[in-house]
């Protein structure tokens, strides 16, 4: 069964979706650059290779849903804080990407 026959969504929160998973990627890994120790990179490792998965399973229904190609999609940027201030920074992300999620949850039915 393809995804298109049991999920109605569209494309274009779709693409919002992929758009916020690259800049968590992008934002995951600047953030490894500044971590001052090993545990802390790995961890910033392991939160950024799931944000790639979620990116991925985006992408493949992206394609599934439209059967095109994925748009060229770049990241934002954003200044640089602390490692501190960017810990609280990824924190808030997290929860309003949640927020995100849920209030378009009903589309993905």
């Amino acid at each position: 069964m393809r995804y298109s026959e049991y999920i109605k969504i569209t494309p274009t929160v779709l693409l919002e979706s992929m758009q916020k998973k690259v800049n968590t990627i992008a934002y995951y890994a600047g953030l490894q650059q500044i971590a001052t120790n090993t545990e802390d990179k790995d961890i910033i490792n392991r939160i950024q290779s799931d944000e790639e998965v979620h990116y991925s399973l985006l992408a493949d229904l992206y394609q599934q849903l439209t059967g095109t190609n994925i748009p060229e999609i770049h990241p934002s940027t954003s200044e640089k804080l602390s490692f501190k201030d960017e810990i609280k920074h990824a924190y808030l992300e997290e929860l309003a990407s949640s927020e995100f999620f849920r209030r378009n949850r009903s589309s993905m039915r």
